[in-house]
């Protein structure tokens, strides 16, 4: 079975030669119509047709590796608008303008293409091989679907459709499978009037719609059929817009049509996927946790409801002396505790808990009977975040949890996140590998760390530009995102280096997914800041595992020694750690 991302990087070879193969047609209609015009006269009609042709040639041409077509044909369309805007036909300084815009244009030659081959690049050291140890085959599963073979789920950020819509039918189908090798359920669309079928007649709500802003016979087609959805109520999802029109009448109407984004043809398709995945993902968000501790069975299940019922997800303990293991396993977003229970009182807790590495900034609300202003004060000094009287509103616990929850959250994300990528920094990698090795420890359940790094980087950073290894950074981050679990760890480790950790698998599974990750991405294109090169970029991995390594430094060391062993041989492969 032939996996989801090979027949995307087929179907976008097949894309580029069909459209080399039909430039040359293209090009000659351009030509055939003004020649039209020259001995008939000015007719708006064929300069309309022209137009429309640069149109659509400005948006694709740099898109499938032609930047001269891109240049040339802008030039042309924005001599044209002069004209249109003047609402006369074109005198004779016009006229000869558009002549000497048109000549340019074909003298760009179709058979010259700065469109890199698949495999040919500075970045390319090696073909794509698989280390001793490794998978050997691939796990015919999608992404978000579980494998036979490993037993492991990944979901992926949205399994709601995708609409591509664009009356240029090879940059749609080239938007469409640039989309499904990133695991998204993309659908090229070629009519507003086929939008409205396809929105008819889908089980499924969009996910998102990306829309062209210009249509045949409707300058802003696009932002009148949005603006037409907003209205009636038919279209919830977000809509990126794109054009090869950059008028700040474009965006102003883009903006009043609620459109979430909008793109300049022709635009690096890996910021769209950025967008896309920062808007898509929003809709699928992990819920909240809350911990509860209290004696009080019955208290403790009402609280739990309450919470339950507005989507958080809860966890209710009675024993105070199992709630550092609960902490570390649920992983919560807040904790709330009974201030009396027999034996060990909140306050003590709540002392353990700060005084613990992995508790410490841990957001603490108590919920209790309690009126003492005294004792109130108390708790409040030892960094409890709130006081709550057992007697509260129900929608006033409701608003204090969620509220000091996503809060922290959002705290916790902003100090422990790359800004480039949102993956976990060092030190928090570090500090989640130990809370997983003490579970791992505890439960006699196995755990891998993974450490990628990209191979020949330095050399993509000189040859192509720091912007651009950015954007090779961020794109294998994307790809780890949409390719492991939602209880996997995934962090930058520095530069050009990511770490995972696995828990609750084997070795033999987490090599078999993450050869499954190498290989989609070194089908992934990239495109250079610099002279508009595309290019491949691949990389290599360490992989050790509990409890073939007992404590955080031989898995650790031992890892890197497989990532040295990985680029020792050849790169572009994965080498497993052996005790």
């Amino acid at each position: 079975m032939v996996n989801q991302a090979n027949e995307a990087a087929r179907g976008l070879d097949k894309l580029k030669a069909e459209y080399s193969a039909k430039l040359p047609g293209r090009l000659s209609e351009i030509l055939s119509t003004w020649q039209a015009i020259q001995v008939e006269g000015w007719q708006v009609t064929k300069a309309r047709q022209i137009h429309a042709a640069c149109h659509d040639l400005a948006g694709t041409g740099q898109t499938f590796g032609y930047p001269g077509i891109t240049e040339d044909a802008r030039r042309l369309e924005q001599c044209l608008n002069q004209v249109f805007d003047g609402g006369e036909p074109a005198n004779a300084a016009q006229l000869a303008e558009l002549d000497a815009a048109i000549q340019t244009l074909m003298a760009v030659d179709p058979a010259q293409t700065r469109q890199s081959a698949p495999v040919a690049s500075k970045l390319a050291a090696t073909p794509s091989t698989t280390a001793p140890g490794a998978a050997t085959h691939e796990p015919e599963r999608q992404r978000w679907q579980t494998s036979s073979a490993t037993g492991i789920a990944v979901e992926p950020l949205s399994t709601l459709p995708i609409y591509i819509v664009d009356d240029d039918a090879a940059f749609a189908d080239y938007m469409t499978m640039q989309l499904a090798l990133q695991g998204y359920d993309a659908r090229a669309v070629y009519s507003l009037a086929d939008l409205d079928q396809q929105l008819a007649t889908s089980p499924e709500a969009p996910g998102a719609i990306i829309m062209d802003v210009i249509f045949p016979g409707a300058i802003t087609g696009g932002i009148d059929l949005i603006n037409h959805y907003r209205e009636s109520q038919i279209l919830k999802a977000p809509v990126i817009f794109m054009s090869g029109s950059d008028s700040f009448d474009t965006r102003l109407e883009i903006v009043r049509a609620g459109g979430e984004a909008f793109f300049v043809k022709p635009f690096d398709i890996n910021v769209v996927l950025e967008k896309l995945e920062m808007l898509v993902g929003e809709t699928n968000p992990d819920p909240l946790r809350i911990l509860l501790l209290d004696d009080d069975d019955i208290a403790l299940g009402v609280f739990c409801e309450v919470l339950e019922q507005v989507g958080l997800v809860t966890r209710g303990i009675t024993d105070p002396t199992q709630v550092i293991e609960d902490v570390l396993e649920f992983q919560p977003d807040l904790v709330i505790l009974d201030m009396n229970m027999p034996e060990v009182n909140g306050m003590e807790v709540a002392k353990i808990l700060r005084q613990h590495d992995s508790c410490c900034d841990l957001p603490l609300l108590f919920l209790s009977s309690e009126t003492d202003p005294a004792v109130r004060a108390a708790a409040l000094n030892i960094g409890v975040d709130d006081f709550l009287t057992k007697s509260v509103s129900h929608r006033y616990l409701i608003s204090a949890v969620a509220n000091r929850a996503q809060r922290a959250r959002a705290t916790t994300a902003k100090m422990s996140r790359d800004s480039l990528t949102h993956l976990l920094v060092h030190n928090e990698i570090k500090k989640q590998l130990a809370d997983e090795l003490s579970l791992a420890v505890r439960h006699k359940r196995n755990l891998c760390y993974l450490i990628l790094d990209l191979d020949n980087f330095k050399v993509t950073n000189d040859t192509y530009g720091h912007l651009t290894g950015d954007h090779v950074i961020k794109s294998l981050a994307s790809l780890l995102r949409r390719s492991f679990r939602r209880s996997d760890v995934l962090g930058r480790y520095g530069g050009e280096e990511f770490v995972v950790i696995m828990p609750e698998t084997t070795a033999e599974d987490a090599v078999l997914v993450l050869d499954r990750v190498r290989k989609e991405f070194s089908e992934i294109s990239h495109r250079s800041e610099i002279g508009d090169e595309t290019f491949f970029a691949t990389f290599s991995a360490g992989v050790s595992c509990f409890p073939d390594f007992q404590d955080i430094n031989s898995i650790q060391t031992s890892a890197d020694r497989a990532l040295y062993d990985a680029k020792a041989t050849g790169r572009n492969r994965i080498c497993l750690a052996t005790p």
